[in-house]
């Protein structure tokens, strides 16, 4: 008597050998090939350091601008700590093993009872054992670093339990089918250690995600202490104040070269996760129940798309079945027939699938979604500019981040409709379509499926991945070139003033050039991979159609069934076709969405406290009780400073030296005669009315068109507007003519009548009137008193270290 247990012959043996086989080529093919995305173990140890008492280490900060934490540079090799997870992943991994070797003589000392299929059940078992032998192994290929395993690992154990779940399934209910007493005592053992694996297997792949999820968590919690300690890392500007050049405060140490390079060579789905995470408040309306809805019925429909897509090939087979038949001893009336009913239901699933039902109501339907998606992130990314502090807007390059901003919003659209309307519905007709021939015709017409698509996915991400790495450079590249372009012009005049249009050419010509160059590369990987996913999907189709040939000719099958796999195979290879290219625009899309998720990153160097209270100012008493400032803890530009200003005093502050022009900007409901008073007030106004469209004129981006004592004159003019009890002036008479200083100096002795006035500034004639003069040095008051008490102390020799500029002695 044959076991009710025996595999048909296109069961499931045949799959442990091949999974195996599939997952050791993977790994070959990933390790040997130039773009593996595993990068070696390099020395870490930096080749040089910041001095011990240097200020970059004394405040935390690390010389490395990605961010590092200190440990990660310091110790040459860190030693992995085992955890409990850990040796639950490597303990069931053993005893899933130890579960196929034990089934062995289980079904030795079975076949005593039974006969016919002790052989194919061995194999499985034998075959099965050697799948996890070399997961074992694979272990070791996977990393030499315990705990850390890729993508492949995880793909093996997740297959595996998904394929010993859905064999199980059938096993359990050849097991419930049989009658009471039909099974012998080693077919029951056989039937539970069956039930034993697949309770390892599911334990497994729950350690796996909650290990996973613990080193998400990490990653999410070192992302966020690097933003904190790293602050900003724009800082290429020149110095300016307490702003200083990274090339003169950083130290650039092979590591972090390194670092860099290993982030362009990085999928661009490595931290898929966190970055979805990051975009999931803009592209889910949780505060609009209508757009929810929407979303919701968008989902069904695409749901609805793949059941159609199973159902109109089925239906084709129904109608090819019913006119193969022999119909010449069939009466007239049957003959008429000719399946008009089946033809009819065929052409409705057609209509409903075609491009103008489902697909068309789908995109009408997400336009409102797509539209609040965009809306929301260009909102969160200027208000986020808006929050940053002047460092970032001092050192920032205006062609490189308006550049950024376009690429970053665009791409999120490119990103959520490609994952949910074309990769997303292509995975999931694969696995429909893998589970629909397993089940309908048996494993190896399944197996051509499963084949196919594993060799199509390896290709298409290992040579995509070869592409991620150009489309990452040539990004950096291109936004080079535009924010030379950009920056060139935006400069026009002082181009012009030094006849170095030449040399601005040459630059963004040699910029366009190194990004042609790397584009063309991208171009030619690109070109490398359509061929592959071209030979894997027509090889397939090839081995497909033999086989199913072979099973009509032989009486198995019908030619409604060769027709059924012709047609599904092909509407199931066209997105896959395109399979390749959906990976690569959403890896592009990725890559240009990681610049603006950099730029959401960055957090302004001045923050309020999270109790911080609303300002207000009421007699303009101004107090500095012990005030510290710096944007760079390395270089402050106070230091513990205390003085008093009383209501309506003119107080300068004195040191080493460390931009729209519209009127009504400082008071936005003033009349048309107080923006003239207040014009007049700043010796402005004569000159805007001989401007040929008056106070209408355009002075072009940054007040391109207005000389420097003009732009000063209009702010001020636009302060007066505004009326305030505190006015700050810094270095308000720089950089003047004689002429155009007179007019500046009456223009603020009338914005700062009766007003607290702070002064900044450089000139003897701007503070020469000022109740009290603050000289700073390092941070630090080193002298104070009026023009005269300085001008005496300076001339007498006590000024403390001689401080008191040249210009001031007279």
């Amino acid at each position: 008597m044959v076991s009710p247990f025996c595999p048909t012959p296109d069961d499931f043996v045949i799959v442990p050998p091949t999974l195996s086989l599939v997952f050791l080529l993977s790994t070959a093919y990933f390790r040997r090939l130039p773009f593996s995305t595993r990068q070696p173990e390099t020395d870490p140890t930096p080749t040089s350091s910041t001095p011990a008492d240097s200020p970059g280490e004394s405040n935390g900060h690390l010389s490395n601008p990605n961010g590092k934490k200190a440990a990660g540079l310091t110790d040459p090799t860190p030693v992995p700590r085992a955890t409990l997870l850990v040796l639950s992943i490597y303990a069931l991994n053993v005893l899933v093993l130890c579960s196929f070797f034990a089934d062995v003589p289980v079904l030795v000392s079975s076949a005593t009872f039974r006969e016919g299929c002790l052989s194919s059940l061995l194999y499985y078992d034998l075959a099965s054992g050697l799948a996890w032998i070399l997961n074992l192994i694979g272990l070791y290929f996977e990393s030499n670093r315990l705990g850390k395993w890729g993508i492949l690992q995880h793909g093996f154990w997740f297959g595996a339990t998904l394929l010993e779940s859905v064999e199980f399934g059938d096993l359990a209910g050849r097991f419930f089918a049989t009658p009471d007493g039909a099974l012998n005592i080693w077919e029951l053992i056989h039937y539970y250690l069956f039930a034993l694996r697949v309770l390892l297997l599911t334990l497994l792949c729950l350690c796996l995600l909650l290990k996973i999820r613990r080193s998400l968590r990490v990653y999410l919690t070192d992302e966020e202490s690097a933003s904190l300690t790293n602050g900003t890392t724009n800082t290429t500007a020149s110095s300016y104040g307490t702003f200083t050049n990274a090339a003169e405060t950083a130290t650039v140490t092979p590591t972090d070269a390194s670092d860099k390079q290993a982030r362009l060579e990085q999928s661009a789905f490595v931290d898929f996760v966190p970055k979805v995470k990051q975009l999931l408040p803009f592209l889910y309306p949780k505060k609009d129940t209508k757009l929810q809805f929407v979303t919701l019925v968008c989902i069904g429909l695409l749901l609805v798309a793949r059941a159609l897509n199973l159902l109109i090939p089925v239906q084709m087979k129904k109608v090819v079945d019913s006119l193969a038949g022999d119909h010449r001893e069939l009466s007239e009336f049957f003959r008429s027939y000719f399946a008009w009913d089946q033809i009819a239901v065929l052409f409705a699933l057609r209509f409903i699938q075609g491009s103008g039902g489902i697909d068309s109501l789908r995109s009408y339907l997400w336009i409102p979604i797509s539209q609040y998606t965009t809306r929301e992130i260009s909102i969160k990314i200027l208000s986020h500019l808006h929050s940053l502090s002047l460092e970032y807007h001092i050192n920032r390059k205006t062609g490189e981040v308006l550049r950024i901003v376009d690429r970053g919003t665009s791409s999120v659209q490119n990103v959520l409709q490609g994952l949910l309307f074309q990769l997303f519905p292509s995975v999931l007709d694969a696995l429909i379509g893998v589970f629909y021939f397993r089940f309908a015709y048996g494993w190896s017409f399944g197996l051509v499926i499963f084949v196919v698509i594993i060799f199509y996915a390896a290709f298409t991400i290992g040579l995509t991945e070869q592409r991620t790495k150009y489309s990452r450079e040539t990004n950096a590249l291109d936004q080079d070139a535009r924010a030379k372009a950009v920056d060139s012009l935006l400069n026009y005049e002082t181009v012009k003033y030094y006849t170095a249009e030449e040399f601005e050419i040459e630059r963004y010509a040699d910029a366009m050039e190194k990004y042609q160059k790397l584009s063309y590369r991208s171009a030619n990987t690109s070109n490398l991979l359509w061929m592959s996913q071209s030979a894997v999907i027509n090889g397939g189709m090839c081995a497909g159609s033999l086989l199913f040939a072979w099973k009509v000719v032989h009486g198995e099958l019908t030619v409604g069934d060769y027709v059924f796999f012709g047609q599904y195979i092909m509407q199931l290879f066209m997105p896959l076709g395109i399979l390749g290219w959906i990976y690569t625009s959403i890896q592009r899309s990725f890559v240009d969405m990681e610049k603006m998720l950099e730029l959401l990153k960055v957090e302004p160097s001045v923050k309020d406290p999270p109790d911080n209270k609303a300002l207000v100012v009421t007699e303009g008493n101004i107090v500095f009780d012990n005030v510290s400032f710096w944007y760079d803890p390395r270089h402050q530009a106070l230091s513990n400073v205390s003085f008093t200003i009383p209501k309506g005093a003119t107080v300068a502050l004195v040191g080493p030296s460390g931009g729209g022009f519209n009127i009504r900007y400082g008071n936005f409901d003033a009349t048309d005669e107080e923006v003239y008073s207040a014009a007049k007030a700043a010796y402005i106004h004569d000159r805007i009315v001989n401007f040929p469209d008056g106070y209408e004129s355009k002075v072009g981006e940054r007040g391109l068109k207005l000389s420097g004592g003009e732009k000063q004159r209009v702010a001020i003019a636009r302060t007066l507007l505004k009326n305030p009890p505190i006015v700050f002036l810094d270095e308000a008479t720089s950089a003047l003519d004689s002429t155009t200083e007179r007019l500046i100096q009456n223009a603020l002795a009338t914005m700062t009548r009766d007003r607290t006035t702070i002064v900044i500034a450089h000139r003897l004639s701007t503070i020469v009137n000022a109740d009290l003069i603050l000289c700073i040095k390092d941070g630090q008051i080193v002298e104070s008193g009026t023009h005269d008490e300085l001008i005496q102390s300076g001339r007498d020799g006590t000024s403390e270290g001689n401080f008191v500029p040249q210009s001031f002695l007279g």
